[in-house]
């Protein structure tokens, strides 16, 4: 069972991991605390939105505009075929 169904349509735009994980680090107690980030298990990278970050967006200041422009960096990375997502989405 996966706790987070976004977690079924991740595919790492930098290594290809299609495998991402919650971030837990070791509490005050002792304890396991899940972290509100997640982690590719391919290249470790740590992100915050797994949709905006399949995206990679490239965030730069136009100087002429004054303004603050979002780009895609590369198009954005298809669900895998194997995923229950792109399975429903289907039907």
């Amino acid at each position: 069972m996966i706790a987070d169904r976004r977690l079924l349509e991740f595919l790492c735009p930098l290594c290809g991991s299609n495998v991402a994980t919650y971030v837990h680090v070791q509490g005050r107690s002792g304890n396991p605390v899940r972290m509100p980030f997640y982690r590719c298990a391919g290249c470790t990278v740590q992100f915050g939105d797994i949709q905006r970050f399949k995206q990679l967006m490239r965030h730069t200041f136009d100087t002429n505009l004054h303004r603050v422009n979002e780009k895609p960096t590369i198009g954005a990375a298809a669900v895998p075929s194997w995923s229950p997502v792109a399975k429903s989405s289907d039907q």
